[in-house]
């Protein structure tokens, strides 16, 4: 009982004791609150602050970022557009230059006042031509009756002349791509008389057989000239005409290529004739519409999905092909130059067998120098209309246009 009122007089004077230092220790608890929040307020405060200057730099950060990734973005969309659109011009120009090619090169082969040119030249080789002044079956007859036909034993003259016009004028061809027979119609003539002369009635003496021959022999060398001219040319036209023909497959290889390229399905292996294909299936607007729904089928919800239109290979135009181009383009420059160079050729031949001819006083001067003038006024007409049928610059412009990118 005791021990339990003394614990209750202990706990209340303790209490009384508490009681008292309350207020004060309340007070000093506040304050030391109050001084820790506000540091860390005014922490706060300047952490708050550094963060808003971070997202202040970060965003202009950002907007810099974006700004440069629309930037490229934009750099690249340009350089995918130009692409493609440098793609589709290629292959609609190269339509144009297959077009232009083709043309030159059937020019290159049926020039249509060639025909009149060498028809003038092959009317020389006419026995019985006297454009120059003179004829060599009318000289041949006279230079007969001059050494042998007044010559006693001879039988029928007449017959004999007879036989001699026919030996000189036999059939033959004015064709510029055959050789001029005329040489071995005149040797024709000269065995003809040497026959007669080694007959027992014959007078006909050795002299006489070497006085004709050599009378004679101004003629052989005139149509000898221009037999080796013709054969000259003939020669050299028949080595272009093959690579005439070459070309003329390069072409057609590379017409089937690209136009293969764009439109694999369609069948070009059965066109023989480069003509008819090209006429046929190098249609510059038929190709351009068949780009244009390529590049639609590469849209996405009418947005150009460029990868998908760079790696299409129907849109795809190699190096090789402007390779190739160029060197049809050369080709056709070098072989009309190589047409009217053999043509000039020619014109220089037969000018140098008709001035030996006056030389040789074979014809009349006036009527040869007009011969030359004639003939090299038509060898202009024909350099003309090569160079304006084949059209160089059309051509040369054509591949430009490919290459331009």
């Amino acid at each position: 009982m005791f021990k339990t009122v003394f614990s209750v007089l202990v706990f209340f004077c303790f209490s009384s004791l508490n009681a008292q230092n309350l207020p004060d220790s309340l007070a000093q608890i506040y304050s030391n609150y109050l001084q820790m929040n506000g540091q860390r307020v005014d922490s706060l405060h300047l952490r708050l602050n550094a963060l808003q200057t971070q997202y202040t730099n970060f965003g202009d950060i950002l907007k810099s970022n974006n700004e440069s990734l629309k930037r490229i973005t934009n750099a690249q969309l340009f350089t995918f557009d130009r692409s493609i659109s440098q793609q589709r011009i290629k292959i609609v120009n190269t339509i144009d230059f297959i077009r232009a090619s083709n043309a030159s090169l059937n020019a290159l082969q049926a020039v249509n006042s060639i025909s009149t040119y060498l028809d003038e030249i092959g009317q020389l080789n006419n026995p019985t031509n006297t454009e120059l002044g003179f004829s060599v079956t009318d000289d041949i007859i006279t230079q007969l009756e001059a050494r042998v036909l007044n010559k006693k034993g001879i039988g029928n003259k007449v017959k004999f002349v007879d036989i001699v016009k026919n030996v000189i004028n036999a059939p033959i061809t004015t064709s510029f791509v055959k050789s001029f027979p005329i040489v071995s119609n005149i040797k024709g003539v000269v065995d003809l008389v040497v026959s007669l002369a080694v007959t027992d009635k014959s007078k006909i003496e050795l002299e006489d057989v070497v006085g004709f021959k050599k009378d004679v022999q101004k003629y052989v060398e005139h149509y000898q000239g221009l037999e080796q001219a013709n054969q000259s040319f003939t020669a050299n036209l028949n080595t272009i005409n093959i690579r005439v023909d070459a070309l003329k497959l390069i072409l057609k290889n590379y017409t089937t290529e690209r136009l293969h390229q764009i439109d694999p399905s369609v069948k070009l292996d059965t066109f023989r004739n480069l003509t008819l294909l090209v006429n046929r299936c190098a249609n510059k607007e038929a190709v351009q519409k068949h780009v244009e729904r390529i590049l639609e089928e590469c849209k996405v919800n009418g947005v150009m999905n460029y990868q998908k239109a760079l790696s299409d290979r129907r849109l795809y135009y190699p190096e090789y092909a402007l390779n190739q181009a160029q060197v049809i383009n050369d080709e056709l420059v070098n072989l009309s130059k190589s047409f009217l160079s053999n043509l000039s050729t020619y014109q220089r031949q037969i000018e140098t067998v008709l001035t030996n001819s006056k030389s040789n006083k074979l014809g009349e001067v006036g009527k040869i120098d007009k011969k030359i003038s004639e003939l090299q006024r038509l060898l202009n007409n024909v350099s003309e209309a090569t160079s304006n049928n084949i059209n160089l610059e059309d051509l040369q412009d054509k591949l430009q246009k490919i290459n331009a990118f």
